[in-house]
């Protein structure tokens, strides 16, 4: 679920970004085998380069410094998430709480395999579709969606 939050929410304009600032890339190197300019093939080189391993990289060392944030704040160990929905959103990983008011949810992402609840511009819960008990999913939809007044298209 992390690693989709990653791509697909967080880095998604990044990763949007490169794969532009490849293609440019691309039509700089293909322009200059057609002019024959040396410093243009190596601008265009540059650019194809630096977009194709920024895509590569940048994501995967996200989500792996989360995951070493996490277990710096547990002291190295792993504990489940417990959320709960009542009057607000409270979640519960070993000895860290978090309480997060339904107001304060700005977006919600529905992914492959999780669902994102986005409370600021990097701050989410994430929830497995599969992690519900006492409602089924299509139910927590309705649920979250009718209590979530400042959601942002």
């Amino acid at each position: 679920m992390l690693w989709e939050y990653v791509y697909k929410v967080l880095c998604k304009k990044f990763i949007i970004a490169n794969i532009i600032i490849t293609l440019i890339g691309v039509l700089i190197t293909a322009w200059s085998f057609y002019t024959i300019d040396e410093n243009l093939a190596v601008v265009g080189f540059t650019l194809l380069f630096l977009g194709i391993v920024e895509i590569f990289i940048v994501p995967p060392i996200t989500a792996i410094s989360m995951i070493k944030s996490g277990k710096q704040i547990h002291n190295g160990g792993s504990y489940e998430t417990v959320v709960t929905f009542d009057k607000n959103i409270k979640m519960v990983e070993g000895n860290v709480s978090l309480i997060v008011e339904y107001s304060q949810i700005i977006k919600i992402y529905q992914l492959k395999y999780s669902y994102i609840l986005m409370f600021g511009k990097k701050n989410a819960i994430i929830l497995g579709k599969e992690g519900f008990s006492g409602i089924n999913y299509d139910e927590f939809k309705k649920y979250i969606k009718e209590r979530c007044n400042n959601l942002r298209n």
